[in-house]
C-alpha cells in the first residue's frame, strides 16, 4: 500500500462511530429533560387529584353533618343549643359523625351557631384552603363565596341550614 492510501484508510477508521456503550453528553440532558417534563405535568395532575379529593371529602362531611342536626331537629322538635369550636353541642350523642370534633380536611374547626341562625360555621381555615372550598361551593351551592347557603363569613366559611 502506498502512504495516500493508508492515510485515507486512517481516516476513514476515524470517521467512523465508536462501538462503546457510553452515551453521549446530549443524549444524557435530552433523557432528563424527558423526565423534567413528564414530573412537572405529574406534579400538576397530583394536585388537582388532591385538591378534588379534599374536596370531596369537605361535601361528604358537611352533608352528614346538616344531616345529623336535621335529624335531631325532627327528633326533638327544635335545633341544639349553640356549640364551641370543634365541641359536639349539647345532646347531639349519636346524631354527628366523629369528623365534626376533629380538624377538618382542610383545616380549621366545626361550630354550631344554634337557633335562630342554624348555621355550621367552617373556622380557622388557611387561606391556602380557598380554592378547595371553592369548589366545594360550586358542588353544593351556587360557586359564589361571597353569596348562597355556602359562603365565606368573617374569617372562615359558614353554611346555612333550613
Amino acid at each position: 500500500m502506498n502512504a495516500v492510501a493508508e492515510e485515507r484508510m486512517g481516516l476513514a477508521a476515524r470517521r467512523e462511530p465508536r462501538r462503546g456503550g457510553a452515551f453521549t453528553l446530549v443524549e444524557i440532558m435530552i433523557v432528563v429533560v424527558i423526565i423534567g417534563l413528564l414530573a412537572a405535568m405529574a406534579i400538576a395532575a397530583f394536585g388537582r387529584i388532591k385538591e378534588r379529593s379534599l374536596a370531596s371529602r369537605m361535601i361528604n362531611d358537611l352533608r352528614q353533618i346538616e344531616a345529623g342536626f336535621q335529624r335531631y331537629t325532627l327528633e326533638n322538635g327544635g335545633w341544639p343549643p349553640p356549640g364551641a369550636p370543634g365541641v359536639q353541642p349539647a345532646g347531639m350523642d349519636g346524631y354527628l359523625p366523629a369528623c365534626y370534633t376533629r380538624v377538618t380536611a382542610v383545616g380549621g374547626n366545626f361550630s354550631w351557631s344554634g337557633a335562630p341562625n342554624n348555621r355550621i360555621y367552617l373556622i380557622s381555615t388557611p387561606a391556602a384552603a380557598q380554592s378547595i372550598l371553592q369548589r366545594v361551593d360550586d358542588i353544593i351551592d351556587d360557586g359564589n363565596l361571597a353569596t348562597g347557603n355556602f359562603r365565606t363569613q368573617g374569617s372562615g366559611y359558614m353554611l346555612q341550614i333550613y
